[in-house]
């Protein structure tokens, strides 16, 4: 929890000695997109090699590429390449292109816009920036993204606060859960010193001085035998004197 609290402590203090980016247009770098490309499903049955093109499509239709993903086998292939590019515009778009080496013209493609991904990262209903997109054909194919859009370090400093925030979050409810379960396995043990502090307040005296005083007395006895043995003899007398009153 501390190691969290200290790496929390740090970012906050990166962000507040930032200069204030209210637009998150300019900054130290321009925005830029991490496209982790991790695996497809359903795909096509006569995709056999496929593999992943990403190209960069700017407001104005026009597109240039990016990069490619090494050839996979058929059946949910996986990938797991990571891509980083500049972002000119959050109206600009990335085309995810699902290729067959094998096949000629066999494509499938998808577009999503800079500013979806943008509202994907300030969404903080997803954890995990993560997700599934669809190609939209009849067998449902689908591509598994993780994506970070770093359009200002202002931003990017706010999400880390927030992770961290959140690590924070969990190790506190831990804790919660911790003291609520060693209060649970306590409360046996209290209802036993209510019991026995209930038990000396009515005798006057405490269970350790009770067992001194048997000690003590063990002591007594195993010195002074002869004692023992005339103190068993003057009761055992006394029962039988009872005994005998109560026959006749």
């Amino acid at each position: 929890m501390l190691a969290n609290y200290e790496s929390l402590k740090v970012v906050k203090d990166k962000l507040k000695n930032l200069a204030i980016d209210d637009n998150y247009s300019s900054g130290p770098f321009q925005k830029q997109c991490q496209l982790n490309i991790i695996q497809c499903k359903n795909l096509p049955n006569n995709m056999r090699r496929p593999y992943i093109k990403l190209l960069y499509q700017s407001a104005n239709g026009g597109r240039t590429d990016i990069n490619t993903t090494q050839n996979a086998s058929y059946e949910n292939p996986v990938f797991n390449q990571r891509f980083q590019f500049d972002v000119h515009q959050d109206a600009d778009s990335v085309v995810i292109q699902l290729i067959d080496s094998t096949i000629m013209g066999q494509k499938l493609e998808t577009l999503i816009s800079f500013n979806d991904l943008r509202n994907y990262m300030m969404d903080q209903t997803f954890e995990f920036k993560e997700l599934w997109f669809e190609f939209r054909n009849p067998e449902n194919t689908q591509v598994r993204i993780m994506f970070n859009y770093l359009f200002s370090r202002r931003m990017m400093l706010e999400n880390e606060v927030m992770s961290w925030q959140n690590y924070l979050n969990e190790d506190c409810t831990d804790y919660a859960n911790i003291e609520k379960f060693l209060e649970e396995l306590q409360k046996p043990y209290r209802e036993f010193l209510n019991w026995k502090g209930e038990r000396e307040e009515r005798i006057g005296m405490t269970f350790d001085e009770i067992q001194l005083e048997m000690q003590e007395k063990e002591k007594f006895k195993k010195r002074f035998n002869w004692f023992h043995k005339l103190e068993k003899n003057i009761v055992d007398k006394q029962v039988d004197d009872k005994t005998t009153k109560v026959m006749r």
